[in-house]
């Protein structure tokens, strides 16, 4: 099997024949599925130039051939459900491996909607259901992962609802002037539940959100979001700013104003961005830099990716992702910075697979993750 086909299938721009050619290849011995298995760990955490991977695919290959009559290890990963979709079809890989190490329990965490009358409610992801006033006047409708809130006109003061995305789930919000906000976990957001005429729109975030803002020139849209502000006018794009974590704001269509929102009023601390740009809130003010978007977008594909980012934010990301808690006893980890892309594995998988290039191992105690120097 030529590796050039290989990191093609990985990039997403292998055809059809040759992904059925790959597949044939790994069904034809257990070395070439932990060949596959190598080439794609090493092409989940970062390392995609062609020499790099050349390299380590035939340092593979020699291992592989050395090693052939050695015991199958049963630590391998199991890639559940690696998955390219193509123009006349799709394919489904499913390696079975052993199931997931059952000492650590996944909760199921609800999706919670505060309304304006000081009531919660648990949402049900799978299921359909109106909002209305006391007066029995319907002003949103959730349809599963989503809920769209009406207009109305006649509504004369703010009136706000809060919604919170747990770890491990995402949700989408359409609010009354047709914006689209996508939700990542761990995140809450108040807003109202109609925008005033001849009033900014105004929404309150904690945690992460991409915004689809519907342009409306006499309103401007501004997100507060922990230490920043961002206004907009109608525009595309995505601001973080989890507790704990560095807050930045990354445009992919329009324009925005970002601001230090700990500053006084016209103190210059406002920074405005194109597009393809990341503001990020540091010490010394805002820093700007040319990113590429998607890496910060897949998230709402469910997708996990770090980029260039240090082991403690990594290990924040995984707790918000999975649902997990995650103890670090290997603190000298912690400043080092990390590449990786994760699609559908599961938390052990990831863990499986990061262990090996940051070098840690881990071990699961009452239902959390541990993770420790090796020995």
């Amino acid at each position: 099997m030529e590796y050039r086909l290989i990191t093609k299938y990985l990039s997403e721009a292998a055809s059809e024949a040759e992904v059925a050619k790959i597949f044939q290849w790994i069904e034809a011995s257990p070395n070439n599925k932990e060949a596959f298995m190598e080439i794609k760990k090493i092409w989940a955490l970062g390392t995609k130039g062609d020499a790099d991977v050349e390299k380590a695919w035939y340092e593979i290959q020699e291992r592989l051939s050395i090693m052939s009559r050695r015991r199958k290890r049963t630590n391998v990963l199991k890639y559940a459900a690696v998955f390219i979709g193509l123009v006349a079809g799709a394919y489904v890989w499913l390696f079975q491996e052993p199931a997931e190490n059952p000492g650590l329990i996944i909760e199921d965490s609800a999706v919670v909607l505060s309304t304006g009358d000081n009531t919660s409610e648990k949402l049900n992801v799978n299921s359909e259901q109106n909002f209305a006033t006391q007066g029995g006047k319907v002003f949103a409708t959730q349809i599963g992962n989503k809920i769209v809130y009406k207009a109305n006109e006649s509504m004369k003061e703010l009136v706000y609802n809060e919604i919170k995305v747990p770890h491990g789930k995402t949700f989408q919000l359409v609010l009354s002037d047709g914006s689209l906000v996508h939700l990542n976990s761990g995140t809450s957001m108040k807003f109202p539940v109609n925008f005033l005429p001849d009033q900014e729109r105004k929404v309150f975030l904690d945690g992460e959100a991409y915004f689809e803002v519907a342009r409306d020139e006499k309103r401007p849209f501004l997100v507060e979001a922990n230490d920043i502000d961002v206004q907009v006018l109608g525009t595309h794009f995505n601001v973080s700013s989890y507790k704990g974590t560095e807050p930045f704001a990354v445009l992919v269509e329009g324009s925005v104003s970002v601001s230090d929102n700990h500053q006084e009023e016209n103190s210059g601390a406002s920074q405005v961005i194109v597009p393809g740009q990341k503001a990020s809130l540091t010490s010394n003010g805002f820093a700007v830099e040319e990113v590429d978007v998607n890496d910060y977008l897949e998230w709402r594909q469910g997708r996990l990716i770090f980029n260039n980012e240090s082991f403690q934010e990594i290990v924040y990301k995984i707790e918000r992702r999975y649902n997990v808690e995650i103890s670090n006893a290997y603190t000298e980890l912690d400043p080092i910075k990390f590449n990786g892309k994760f699609g559908n594995e599961t938390i052990i998988d990831l863990l499986d697979t990061f262990k090996e290039s940051a070098g840690f191992d881990y071990y699961i105690e009452d239902n959390k993750v541990i993770i420790n120097q090796p020995n």
